[in-house]
């Protein structure tokens, strides 16, 4: 991470089932990303779907 960035992108892919996986754990999003690829912001140990 870059030392002026205040967050980190990555681009997940989320699940049939609706989950998607990041750093060991899977979290639900909405039916609508299901087998799509969303980007997803951490910061401080928060994670943001975009």
């Amino acid at each position: 991470m870059d030392k002026y960035q205040k967050f980190l992108e990555e681009l997940r892919k989320v699940h049939k089932d609706g989950l998607l996986s990041y750093d060991g754990v899977r979290y639900k999003v909405p039916w609508q990303y299901s087998s799509k690829e969303a980007v997803m912001r951490t910061t401080s140990g928060q994670g943001f779907l975009l």
